[in-house]
């Protein structure tokens, strides 16, 4: 019994370093692809397509917390609080006139809670998104908390793009709003 449940636990390791693994090359693949300069030259050379990576459609980085994840298209199974940081189907990319891009993830301690310092963050930090060549630079305006009850009031103003991040207070049952405005634009991505 000590042998099945020693390798069990093992596989389930294994198995999170593995995930967690490709999902570090492929964000580093992302940005190399689609910035003008090498972010990382040490990335595995047996990778020499995109179908060994996860397919990310964009970046975002909060250096504060020091979060730099993939967000994966709104349709794929992936995109799922429970496997990653969730680009809410509202949603409208960055690229779009008055856009607002809803992030959600968890907080606590499991492995996928990507948001757990979220609440680090004040008036000011930034937030960047890297999608389709460009680096969108968002700056913290408002933060909020509102029930947990599975519809989220956004408050906003009008006139900008705006970036949205949601997630659970820890023990609580609240959760936290903060939005963020875009602030400036940079062509290429730059890192």
């Amino acid at each position: 019994m000590i042998f099945i449940t020693l390798g069990f636990f093992s596989y389930k390791y294994l198995n999170l370093y593995l995930i967690q693994d490709k999902e570090e090359r492929s964000v580093k693949y992302y940005l190399n692809k689609v910035t003008d300069k090498i972010i990382d030259n040490n990335i595995d050379d047996n990778i020499t397509e995109e179908k060994d990576l996860i397919n990310y459609i964009a970046v975002v980085e909060i250096p504060k917390i020091k979060l730099v994840r993939g967000l994966v298209d709104k349709n794929d199974s992936l995109n799922n609080v429970d496997y990653n940081i969730q680009i809410l189907k509202e949603s409208t990319m960055p690229n779009v006139d008055y856009s607002n891009l809803y992030l959600a993830a968890h907080s606590g301690s499991s492995s996928v809670s990507y948001f757990k310092y979220l609440d680090r963050l004040i008036y000011n930090d930034e937030v960047y998104i890297y999608y389709q060549n460009i680096k969108y630079i968002y700056k913290v305006v408002k933060l909020y908390e509102i029930d947990k009850n599975g519809y989220a009031e956004i408050q906003r103003r009008g006139g900008t793009k705006h970036l949205i991040l949601v997630t659970c207070i820890d023990g609580t049952e609240k959760q936290l709003v903060i939005i963020c405005d875009l602030k400036e634009e940079r062509e290429g991505n730059e890192v």
